[in-house]
């Protein structure tokens, strides 16, 4: 029985009579089963595509956020592949560390609303340019909103800078208040704007970024997401 899906044939489905030979039931089972087998590729070829469109989605606003800034996107892309490494740390769930790839590629994708001048100032921030700053990631959640499967990754960008101790913004959630994927791109994003280049300064050594996370641990980070942090790196050092 021939396996037809989108016009074309995918296969069959073949049976082994046995003793007896094959009568009209068997003949309707055999039709049935083709039948659930050509919807059931039906279906994987249609998530295929719509997997592939959603791609394409987010790397078009990748390359938005690349063309705004480069060091920003440079920045997404290592946090995004260090952050998978702490959510495997971690034992999250597929599902999860997917949401964490596509957290950390935008966790900072509200930028593109930023004035340039603020975003690449060579000298410290006053008060009211933090302010406009501050508004980066309840911009970027809604730069995700009409995208569907980015859904779980907009409560990783609105709360990425949300601290432990309740001191982040933009809403002064606490401990585990925040979403843990956002609790790990906090702490991924801090470790590797601290050993980057910018503007206003140099980069930190990897020592002493280790120290300055484990010195924040319970402040400004959650402790278990430092050492696992922390583990990943070390691994990676040995490497």
């Amino acid at each position: 029985m021939p396996l037809i899906v989108g016009g074309r044939a995918w296969g069959a489905v073949s049976c082994v009579a046995g003793q007896r030979p094959l009568d009209d039931v068997d003949a309707e089972l055999i039709a049935g089963v083709a039948e659930h087998l050509s919807a059931a590729i039906r279906t994987g070829d249609l998530y295929d595509q719509l997997t592939q469109s959603m791609i394409g989605t987010a790397e078009a606003l990748a390359a938005a956020l690349e063309a705004k800034d480069s060091y920003t996107a440079d920045h997404a892309r290592s946090i995004a592949e260090l952050g998978v490494g702490v959510g495997r740390e971690l034992n999250l769930s597929e599902s999860a560390i997917e949401d964490l790839r596509y957290g950390g590629i935008f966790h900072d994708v509200g930028k593109i609303a930023i004035p340039d001048a603020l975003i690449n100032k060579p000298g410290p921030l006053t008060d009211e340019e933090f302010e406009v700053i501050k508004q980066h990631p309840a911009i970027g959640a809604e730069i995700l909103a009409p995208v569907p499967f980015l859904y779980g990754v907009r409560t990783i960008v609105r709360h990425a800078h949300e601290h432990w101790d309740g001191e982040g913004y933009p809403e002064g959630l606490s401990g585990e208040q925040i979403p843990l994927g956002a609790r790990i791109v906090l702490a991924v994003d801090a470790y590797h704007a601290m050993t980057s280049d910018r503007p206003y300064r140099q980069a930190m050594s990897h020592a002493d970024a280790c120290k300055e996370l484990e010195d924040n641990a319970g402040t400004q980070f959650d402790p278990e997401v430092v050492e696992a942090l922390l583990a990943v790196l070390s691994r990676e050092q040995a490497a």
